[in-house]
């Protein structure tokens, strides 16, 4: 390898620590599980045991960070991130449902990779903003928590095809949400809308829309509006 990448490889690592104390020791088994990650990368060789793995504990994952893509912390009491989770760079699926958090951790939205994110069953009042920065993400349930409003920086997620936001208390949505057009599946059941945005119809890649427990104003018009307009898109009212 040579020299400015080892030094590359060096930074990085120091930078992924948190700028916190870090001992030669650490530093020098950071630097080699990145350069083994970035060969095994690009010769395909993180065998199936390895990306399949689920960890319900951080301790255990800790012991590889690179190597972890799936944390399942589900039913765990937590109404906060352990401290280092953002060492888990490679982290692909997160499951939070059934904790006591009130707000998504401004920790997960710096880890890119992230493709689904479950905070189902929590407190959360709020999303953080940053969310933007999660651009890999496919599929966020925010369902039965305590939102009542929503950040347009969500609506910059372009690669979102699952959005579950069923049992909160959202009375609008955001108008970037029009730019969601890789959505497929959309719940916004048992929320306080009383009218469906005119943006909803725009979004033709949907196949299921879930308005159900919804007190919409005028709503047998809804209806027909939604099936004329979404004719490939299984809705449920």
């Amino acid at each position: 390898m040579q020299v400015r990448s080892l030094v590359s490889v060096i930074l990085f690592a120091l930078l992924l620590t948190g700028c916190r104390q870090t001992t030669i020791k650490e530093m020098v088994n950071s630097v080699y599980d990145y350069t083994q990650l970035a060969i095994d990368k690009v010769y395909n060789n993180i065998p199936d045991s390895v990306r399949n793995r689920v960890y319900t504990s951080v301790e255990d994952a800790a012991k590889k960070p690179h190597y972890v893509f799936h944390i399942n912390l589900n039913s765990s009491n937590l109404s906060r991130l352990p401290s280092g989770f953002e060492q888990f760079s490679e982290l692909t699926t997160l499951e939070l449902a059934n904790n006591k958090f009130d707000a998504v951790p401004k920790e997960i939205t710096a880890i890119k990779q992230i493709k689904m994110l479950d905070m189902s069953n929590n407190k959360v009042q709020r999303v953080a903003e940053e969310i933007y920065n999660m651009t890999n993400l496919k599929s966020l349930n925010l369902s039965g928590n305590k939102l009542d409003s929503l950040p347009s920086s969500l609506g910059y997620l372009t690669n979102l095809e699952i959005l579950n936001l069923a049992d909160n208390k959202i009375s609008h949505l955001p108008n970037t949400f029009a730019k969601l057009k890789s959505l497929r599946k959309l719940s916004l059941a048992g929320n306080k809308l009383r009218k469906i945005p005119e943006f909803v119809c725009s979004l033709n890649g949907l196949k299921e829309l879930d308005l159900s427990g919804l007190r919409i104003d005028s709503i047998e018009k809804v209806k027909i509006d939604l099936a004329k307009k979404l004719p490939n898109t299984q809705i449920k009212m």
